[in-house]
C-alpha cells in the first residue's frame, strides 16, 4: 500500500495546454494533483525559452475568440483566466502576399462585418458566395458552443435529440463536409478566393481535406471575436495553470519522466516515474491518471494486456502535420522596416491552388531548390506583447513541415541542411521585406525533428491526429480510454489540436473523471 506522501486525487502525465487544463479543473474542485513534466519547462507548445536578453515565444501567434461566444468562455471563466492573465488584441487577422492578389498584400480585418466587407470588395463576382461563407462558419461555431455547454448534461442532450436535425441542422449538414468541397461548391474553380479566405489553413492542417465543423469552430472564432496574445507570452498561461495546481496542495514536478502506468485489478492506480538521468524511480498513485500524451505514448506505458488493444484502437488515425520554426532577432523594430501587418502570410507563386498546401510538408526533404514554401512571418512588434527583447525585436516565421523530412541524417548533416534552409527562407521573407536585410542580429531554426523531441508527440504531430473527417468530431478519440482511470487530456482526444483544442481536451478528461470521482461538472 502507498503512505500518504504518494497518493494524490489525480495524477498528469505531460504539462501540454491539455493536462495543465484538466489538473488545474481537478485543483479548482479541491483535487490534490500531481503534475509529471519531462522536460525543464511547464507547458509544452506553450512556453517562452531565452536566448541571452531575447525571451523567444515557441507557439502562440493568436488565441482565437474570447468573446462571451467562444466555446472556450466558460472554461477561462472557470480558471480565472481573464481576471488573472492580459490578452493583447492583435491589430488584424491577417495579412497575405500572393501573386495572384497583385502587388498589394491583402488585409483580412477583425470582425466578421469588416472581413466580408473586404473579400466582396475583392472579388465582388462571388458576393453571395462569401456572404455564405461568413453566415455558415458563425451559425456552426455558434451551434457548437451550444452543444458544448450542455455536453456534460445527458439529460439535455436526451431532451433534445428528437429535435436535433431541426435545432442543429448547420451540424447535420456539414458533420460530413471537408473546407475543400464546401469551397468548390461556393466558388467553383476559382482558386485566388479560396487561397484568400484560407490563408491561415496551417493553422489547423496541411489540406483543405479537414472537418468543416472543426474548421469554422475555429475560423469563425476568429472571425467574431478577434485574436489575442497573451501579455508576457504563453509561458504565463502555463505558468498560471500550474500555480492553481500548487496553490491548491498539488505538486508540479520537471525533469522527471513517466515510464510505467500502474494498473491493479483491471484499473490504472498509479505512475513510476525517473528522473531526467533515468534513475530515482519513484511510484505514486491516485484513482485518477490523465495523459497529455499521444495514445501510443501511453500505451507504451501499460502492461502488453492493456497496451495491445489501445494501439490497435489508435491504428488508423492519421497524424497531423508537424511545423519548422524560424526565429529572428531584429536591433530595429519591423514597424519601421515595411514588416506592417502582425500575421504575414507569404504564398510562393507555384502555389496555385489550395490543394497544393500539401506539398510544403514535403519540400524540406530535399536540399533547397527552386520551390520555396508557404509560411507565416510573425511580427510581434504590431502590438505590446510584453516579452522581453534585450534591445531585440521578434519576428517568427512557421511552416509546413514532416519528421521523415529529417529522419536517418547524421547529425552534421542534419546542420547542413537545416543551415541551407534557414538561409533559403530568409531569402524569400526579404524578397518581401528587403528592408529587414541589414538588421537580423539573431537566428534560429527548429524542425520537426526538434518539435518531436521537445514536445514527444510522434511524427512531430502539433495538432495531434488529423482533422481529416475519419478522425474528426464524433470519430475523435474520447477522454475515456478503455481501461478505467484512464483518460486522454491532449491534442490527441477530442476536440483536437491547437491551444483552445487542447485546452478544451483537457476540461473533456476532467468531465470524464469527474463522473466517476464525484467533482463537479457544470460551471457557468
Amino acid at each position: 500500500m502507498a503512505d500518504s506522501n504518494n497518493r494524490y486525487d489525480g495524477i498528469v502525465i505531460g504539462s501540454g495546454l491539455g493536462g495543465l487544463t484538466a489538473g488545474a479543473l481537478a485543483a479548482k474542485a479541491g483535487a490534490r494533483v500531481l503534475l509529471l513534466e519531462r522536460h525543464y519547462l511547464f507547458g509544452g507548445a506553450a512556453t517562452v525559452f531565452k536566448r541571452k536578453k531575447m525571451q523567444i515565444e515557441v507557439g502562440l501567434h493568436e488565441l482565437d475568440g474570447l468573446d462571451e461566444g467562444d466555446v472556450k468562455y466558460p472554461l477561462f471563466q472557470r480558471l480565472g483566466l481573464f481576471e488573472q492573465l492580459t490578452f493583447v488584441p492583435v491589430p488584424e487577422f491577417y495579412t497575405l502576399r500572393h501573386p495572384q492578389l497583385g502587388d498589394a498584400p491583402f488585409v483580412m480585418p477583425e470582425g466578421v462585418e469588416r472581413a466580408q466587407a473586404a473579400v466582396t470588395t475583392r472579388f465582388p463576382q462571388h458576393a453571395e458566395g462569401i456572404k455564405q461563407w461568413f453566415a455558415t462558419l458563425i451559425a456552426i461555431r455558434t451551434k457548437l458552443r451550444t452543444l458544448s455547454d450542455h455536453s456534460h448534461d445527458r439529460g439535455w442532450m436526451l431532451r433534445h435529440l428528437p429535435t436535433f436535425p431541426i435545432q442543429f441542422r448547420e451540424i447535420v449538414r456539414f458533420e460530413k463536409m471537408t473546407v475543400g468541397t464546401f469551397l468548390q461548391q461556393l466558388f467553383g474553380d476559382d482558386e485566388a478566393i479560396k487561397l484568400l479566405l484560407c490563408a491561415n489553413l496551417a493553422y489547423y492542417s496541411a489540406s483543405p481535406d479537414l472537418s468543416l465543423l472543426y474548421f469554422a469552430a475555429a475560423q469563425g472564432s476568429y472571425h467574431a471575436g478577434g485574436g489575442h496574445y497573451i501579455k508576457g507570452g504563453s509561458q504565463q498561461l502555463s505558468n498560471l495553470l500550474v500555480k492553481q495546481i500548487e496553490q491548491a496542495g498539488g505538486r508540479a514536478l520537471s525533469r522527471r519522466t513517466a515510464v510505467e502506468i500502474l494498473v491493479e485489478k483491471g484499473r490504472a492506480v498509479g505512475v513510476r516515474h525517473l528522473n531526467h538521468q533515468g534513475e530515482d524511480a519513484q511510484c505514486d498513485y491516485a484513482p485518477v491518471i490523465m495523459g497529455n500524451a499521444a495514445p501510443n505514448l501511453l500505451a507504451d506505458m501499460l502492461p502488453e494486456k492493456f497496451a495491445e488493444p489501445m494501439r490497435r484502437k489508435h491504428a488508423a488515425q492519421k497524424l497531423s502535420p508537424s511545423l519548422w520554426s524560424l526565429y529572428l532577432g531584429l536591433d530595429s523594430s519591423p514597424n519601421a522596416l515595411g514588416m506592417e501587418g502582425y500575421s504575414n502570410f507569404i504564398m510562393p507563386s507555384w502555389m496555385e491552388r489550395l490543394d497544393q498546401l500539401a506539398e510544403n510538408s514535403d519540400l524540406l526533404s530535399a536540399m533547397p531548390a527552386e520551390k520555396m514554401p508557404y509560411f507565416v512571418a510573425t511580427n510581434y512588434d504590431r502590438l505590446a506583447h510584453g516579452l522581453e527583447g534585450g534591445g531585440q525585436s521578434l519576428v517568427v516565421l512557421c511552416g509546413l513541415d514532416r519528421l521523415e523530412n529529417w529522419q536517418g541524417l547524421e547529425e552534421e548533416a542534419y546542420r547542413s541542411k537545416k543551415a541551407a534552409w534557414q538561409q533559403a527562407i530568409i531569402e524569400a521573407l526579404l524578397k518581401q521585406f528587403p528592408k529587414l536585410a541589414d538588421h537580423i542580429v539573431y537566428q534560429e531554426m527548429a524542425t520537426a525533428r526538434t518539435v518531436a523531441h521537445y514536445l514527444n508527440t510522434p511524427g512531430g504531430a502539433v495538432y495531434g491526429y488529423s482533422q481529416a473527417l475519419t478522425s474528426a468530431g464524433r470519430k475523435r478519440s474520447k477522454a475515456q480510454t478503455d481501461l478505467p482511470g484512464l483518460y486522454l487530456a491532449s491534442a490527441f482526444a477530442s476536440p483536437g489540436g491547437g491551444f483552445t483544442g487542447a485546452m478544451l481536451a483537457g476540461q473533456n478528461a476532467y468531465r470524464s473523471a469527474a463522473r466517476q470521482i464525484g467533482w463537479p461538472i457544470k460551471w457557468d
